[in-house]
């Protein structure tokens, strides 16, 4: 260095400088910037049960996939992944033989999911579901148990009807205890559903 002019001292000088700004800048901004938020990951859900393709279980077998679809959207990606999934789980009991149809067929319903659902819920679903239940509450009375328990079956039921609101009051009112029956007589009537179950 004993040879170096001072003009280029002064030049690697300044460049040294610099580059120490610069990295202090550097050093700056990582203090202040946020650290990432950690990486979301999917609740933890149980895999629905093998179906055996019993009537009064699709339903919810359908709704527990559903929820793993929504829940785990990046596992299932696309429609025929989550009918793939879907079918894994039917290849027990009476199920098992509509399945491999469509398999051996490569039927284009595995490729949509809703489609799928549809045929499933035609072969295997509650063909009456609706009228089932409107049986089931004509009958229902709410007997010596809580209004509330009562109230709970009874709004489960009606959901699967096709009542309006006005039947669905009545149909309720008829399975109350009479001793709840005669407290409603001092109220003014409920004008929905809702409003008469809150009174109970």
């Amino acid at each position: 260095m004993d040879g170096a002019r001072p003009v280029d001292l002064v030049t690697v000088l300044q460049n040294l400088h610099t580059q120490v700004a610069t990295l202090q800048g550097q050093v700056q901004a990582l203090r202040v910037a946020p650290a990432a938020a950690p990486a979301q990951r999917a609740p933890l859900i149980p895999s629905p049960e093998r179906s055996r393709g019993e009537r009064g279980a699709l339903r919810g077998f359908v709704s527990e996939c559903r929820l793993m679809f929504a829940t785990c959207a990046a596992d299932f990606p696309t429609p025929r992944s989550q009918v793939c999934f879907m079918v894994s789980l039917l290849v027990v009991g009476p199920a098992l033989s509509w399945v491999t149809l469509n398999l051996e067929a490569d039927h284009p319903l595995l490729g949509n999911l809703d489609n799928f659902i549809a045929a499933l819920e035609g072969m295997f679903g509650e063909p009456n579901r609706a009228q089932a239940a409107e049986m089931a509450l004509q009958n229902l009375q709410q007997g010596a148990r809580p209004v509330t328990e009562y109230t709970s079956e009874f709004r489960r039921g009606a959901a699967n009807t096709l009542w309006n609101e006005a039947a669905c009051r009545f149909h309720f009112h008829q399975g109350l205890h009479p001793r709840i029956k005669d407290e409603l007589l001092r109220v003014p009537p409920p004008p929905s559903p809702d409003g008469l179950y809150h009174v109970c």
